[in-house]
């Protein structure tokens, strides 16, 4: 049960979540850029591991703010991505098979190959 109207609305889905991701990623950002320059003084060297961000003991109260942001922020662009991952299949998988298979030859059809017809006819007794 494939219509224009499913697929509009899988592309007009896919669309607004492909939007929502990019204004996440860019708060995503801002609260990277924050972060980093609220470190606590005596633990800058945490600058250097990647996993600084899960631990609140590297930064000051307000790195820490915006370090809850900067989660939050980026565990939403993982869903939203996700999610359009999600949405692209949905969309996929609702079309039907004729659709999907035109204009594609299968490797054993002799409409598509007439050498393979030729070896048929050969074999036949």
């Amino acid at each position: 049960m494939y219509t224009e109207g499913v697929a509009i609305v899988t592309v007009v889905l896919f669309v607004a979540i492909w939007i929502a991701g990019v204004v996440t990623w860019v708060f995503a950002a801002v609260y990277m850029f924050k972060t980093m320059t609220n470190y606590h003084p005596q633990r800058e060297w945490g600058k250097f591991l990647p996993i600084s961000p899960f631990m609140h003991w590297f930064f000051t109260d307000e790195g820490n703010k915006y370090r809850v942001k900067l989660l939050k922020s980026s565990g939403l662009f993982i869903v939203l991505v996700l999610s359009g991952i999600g949405v692209g299949f949905l969309n996929e998988s609702l079309r039907p098979q004729q659709e999907l298979n035109k204009g594609v030859a299968k490797v054993d059809n002799a409409a598509s190959n007439p050498s393979l017809k030729r070896d048929r006819l050969k074999r036949a007794p």
